[in-house]
């Protein structure tokens, strides 16, 4: 028997998140829907079952999920860039996840790319969600960001954020 860790999605674009948690369950992409209510989903990943927690696209909903986040065992971050305004959204709500004194577990962030070259520069990602800075004041050891992209063409660098996830879990 496996370990189990309880894990909690967040960020903005609750469509991508039940895209990914799709993806990671069934190894294809198909564009998803946000559900209008939290849902969980459990998912094998590298021998540890993840009870993924997904917030309601509900707004309401979901800023009344906000507080439980310090009591999983992990939170994954997905950002949502698709313009300066999201961008600017998802850095105040990082902001807020590396500032709380509550959270002590692990902060997965990955970074959706659209890049058509399929080339994923995660670097300047972080730069352009100018949350660098802030996770290097939190801890490197506890927080990590990866970029990854998610068609029917590509599959990369979520599997690679899981890992660490699934190895930072297991210290």
């Amino acid at each position: 028997m496996g370990k189990t860790a309880n894990i909690a999605f967040w960020g903005l674009d609750v469509a991508e998140m039940t895209t990914l948690i799709h993806a990671l369950k069934t190894g294809k992409y198909e564009k998803q829907s946000a559900s209008i209510h939290p849902f969980v989903e459990n998912i094998k990943i590298k021998g540890v079952t993840f009870k993924a927690t997904i917030p309601s696209g509900n707004e309401s909903a979901r800023r009344s999920f906000r507080p439980s986040l310090p009591d999983f065992d992990g939170i994954v971050y997905v950002a949502d860039n698709t313009d300066s305004e999201s961008s600017s959204m998802a850095k105040e709500d990082i902001e807020s996840l590396l500032g709380d004194k509550a959270i002590s577990r692990p902060i997965l962030i990955l970074i959706p790319t659209s890049d058509a070259s399929g080339t994923l520069n995660e670097k300047k990602l972080v730069e352009e969600l100018g949350v660098a800075k802030l996770v290097g004041e939190k801890g490197g050891s506890q927080v990590s960001i990866f970029a990854y992209s998610l068609s029917t063409i590509q599959h990369e660098g979520y599997q690679e954020g899981f890992e660490w996830l699934v190895k930072y879990l297991s210290q």
